[in-house]
């Protein structure tokens, strides 16, 4: 009988590289999952607080083919330090034979010139608990660069932010030890950095390290869509290329 295989090849493989860039540090360790649908995974961080979804369809890819359902556990990490081999406009190809133990990375450059890796596979321990979001919520479109300077200029006088949402402006607000402020933010005709779907007015309060962990995926997308509830993880959608990308931000807890 013929093993069953995995088989994906990107063209100009920077950008994809670059997701991995993005949540390497966040989840280091995930159970990839591979169909004929594409490669999805979903995962949390250590402390449960930051959930991660990454869906990466089968039409992103050059070519893909994967005629079985199989989970594979492998360090992001790992994964991506072999990826960094390549150029940014190289070719990367990944195959996988069903019930192996490795996954291999063949990375061409364009000159005459091949990289050929296995990566040792590992067993990866699942949460099972999935956040589900709801029909109801305040949804901002805004600038991902412009979120993630403000996330990064904040961090440094403050440990969280509380984010006030409502049809006419959105509100980062900081309380610490060192100062208290905010910044609004309005929708302005003809501006496209900031968008405001929402007839209610929804709060949140989240630590600004994970915010900032999170909005480094500007480097993929230069639009976030931010959405938010009361009481309820603050959801941020980075999509692009087909992929989509979506972190589940847990409020945060104060003692």
């Amino acid at each position: 009988m013929a093993e069953k295989m995995f088989y994906a090849r990107i063209d100009n493989s920077g950008e994809f590289r670059r997701i991995f860039d993005v949540v390497k540090d966040i989840v280091p360790l995930v159970n990839l999952n591979l169909s004929e649908n594409g490669i999805f995974f979903n995962a949390y961080e250590a402390l449960t607080v930051l959930q991660v979804k990454l869906h990466i369809p089968a039409s992103y890819f050059s070519e893909y083919k994967c005629p079985f359902r199989t989970s594979i556990g492998i360090s992001l990490n790992d994964f991506y330090l072999l990826t960094k081999v390549a150029s940014y406009d190289d070719n990367l190809i990944l195959t996988y034979t069903e019930n192996s133990t490795v996954l291999s990375l063949s990375l061409q450059a364009k000159i005459p010139k091949i990289c050929n890796f296995s990566l040792n596979l590992i067993t990866v321990s699942h949460i099972d608990c999935i956040y589900v979001e709801v029909n109801e919520c305040g949804k901002l479109e805004i600038s991902s660069k412009l979120l993630y300077q403000t996330c990064s200029d904040l961090v440094q006088v403050s440990e969280f932010l509380s984010i006030n949402l409502n049809k006419s402006r959105v509100k980062f607000s900081i309380i610490s030890d060192l100062a208290g402020g905010s910044i609004n933010m309005k929708h302005v005709k003809g501006d496209s950095n900031i968008q405001i779907n929402t007839l209610k007015t929804f709060n949140s309060q989240i630590n600004l390290m994970y915010a900032k962990r999170i909005t480094k995926a500007y480097i993929l997308s230069d639009k976030v869509e931010v959405k938010m509830y009361n009481d309820e993880p603050v959801v941020f959608c980075y999509c692009f290329s087909g992929v989509e990308l979506k972190f589940y931000l847990a409020p945060a807890i104060f003692n």
